[in-house]
């Protein structure tokens, strides 16, 4: 099964490879040649730009576009001049165990995203507002359900949940500039898409894809994928600033969550931000520290990690608390364009131990961002995690497993197929906590359309 699932994986990107490099020259031979302008004194409009402008619908230039669906015949950018940005992603998963794990087979999955941000001023309202939604679909398997893994293999197909399938709305957040220095925000945000980094964030579809490379492990107890929540933002000036952010410790991405916001305490987040120049070369750091009074116990279940059945319930806490660190360091940057090179990134963090259930968590990579010699939009990455779980947790299931700390690596490599198509062949070799179980093998494929 292993071999079969991996030989489909390689058939797989070769097909890919093959249609879109038939499609790349059979756009270089059949381009119409461009005309002169006497108006604007330079070359015209190609046939499929010329197309695309009349009709909105995507002619032979659509492997050079950012996004599948181009302009839309203009009405995309008239809508961006009016405050109405629109920009979605569809990403296909295909991933699971090669040797080791509980099953070899393959898990089909996808998610759909679609973004509408709203400019107030623009749009006529008021100077300072801004309205963010998000839309997002999940559907088919993930491969975690074939690992005896706390933290999932996939971190996206984890999201809104492991078992649902269907769309939901997890983000619906309003900001308000008050002024130059201080923003405030309210509503059901998400707010690990704020995550910043420049080469471990992407919420597992652009980047790394295991939970531990792309989230917060640490604090997952404690800070919700998708929950009602009010903050404040204050830029201290030269890229440093600090959020305070309140939030009800209810995961509430599929429901309204109306009915029980405030029933069960409240989380707090204080977050510092600050960019660093090491030689030169641009870096960043952020520092967090969370508390909530959220009555739990260590075996209490979350997306983000997948704690076992069973085992003896410790007592209730209603306190808990985290400390989080993380960094990021271009190591080279491509001359002039400093968003583009390589560089190493890490990520430490603790906690009370109980009721989290991961006491201490670290992970630390080396990744590149069009750093490729002519490939400016492939991306890649190597990283290693190390989770150590609490003591409590580890007791509390003594009686029905043999619990070990758990550590893993990735490896990716994201390859611009077209500006709005990535194919991301990716590979992970992770000890799991459960003891029973060795060193898992998975391999998995990304495609991801921007569109």
């Amino acid at each position: 099964m292993g071999t079969r699932f991996a030989l489909t994986l390689i058939g797989l990107s070769v097909v890919f490879a093959f249609a879109v490099a038939s499609a790349r020259a059979q756009e270089t031979t059949g381009k119409s040649p461009p005309v002169m302008s006497e108006a604007a004194g330079g070359p015209a409009a190609s046939a499929s730009q010329e197309q695309e402008a009349a009709t909105g619908i995507a002619g032979p230039g659509a492997s050079s576009r950012d996004r599948l669906t181009g302009d839309w015949g203009g009405a995309r950018t008239s809508l961006e001049e009016r405050g109405f940005t629109i920009r979605g992603w569809f990403t296909q998963f295909i991933q699971g165990p090669v040797s080791g794990g509980r099953s070899n087979r393959a898990s089909f999955g996808s998610k759909l995203n679609i973004d509408l941000s709203i400019d107030g001023e623009k749009a006529g309202l008021w100077e300072g507002l801004r309205v963010d939604i998000r839309a997002e679909g999940r559907f088919g398997d993930s491969a975690t359900d074939d690992m005896a893994a706390l933290l999932p293999v996939s971190f996206a197909m984890s999201q809104p949940s492991s078992d649902y399938d269907g769309m939901s709305i997890p983000n619906f957040k309003i900001t308000q500039r008050i002024t130059d220095r201080i923003s405030v925000f309210a509503g059901r945000a998400l707010l690990l898409d704020g995550y910043r980094n420049a080469f471990a964030a992407g919420m597992g579809e652009t980047a790394f894809v295991h939970t531990a490379l792309v989230a917060k492990p640490v604090l997952s107890g404690q800070m919700s994928y998708s929950a009602w929540t009010a903050g404040s933002v204050f830029s201290l000036g030269g890229g440093v600033s600090f959020k305070s952010v309140v939030q009800d410790p209810h995961n509430v991405p599929t429901t309204l969550g109306l009915d029980t916001l405030g029933d069960d305490g409240v989380t707090l987040l204080q977050e510092l931000s600050f960019p660093t120049r090491f030689g030169g070369l641009p870096g960043s750091h952020i520092i967090d520290f969370t508390w909530s009074n959220k009555e739990r116990t260590s075996l209490d279940r979350n997306d983000a990690v997948v704690v076992p059945e069973g085992g003896v319930v410790p007592g209730t806490k209603d306190t808990s608390w985290g400390l989080y660190y993380q960094f990021d360091q271009f190591l080279w940057v491509v001359p002039g364009d400093e968003s583009r090179g390589w560089g190493i990134f890490g990520q430490l963090s603790v906690s009370d131990g109980n009721p989290d259930p991961i006491e201490w968590f670290t992970h630390f990579g080396v990744s590149g961002v069009g750093n490729c010699g002519g490939r400016p939009r492939d991306r890649w990455g190597v990283g290693y995690f190390y989770a150590g779980l609490s003591d409590t947790l580890k007791r509390s299931l003594s009686s029905v497993l043999d619990l070990r700390d758990e550590q893993g690596f990735e490896a990716y490599y994201s390859i611009a197929m077209t500006p709005a198509c990535h194919l991301t062949p990716d590979i992970q070799f992770v000890r799991a906590a459960d003891g029973r179980e060795d060193w898992t093998t998975i391999l998995g494929l990304r495609v991801r359309l921007e569109f």
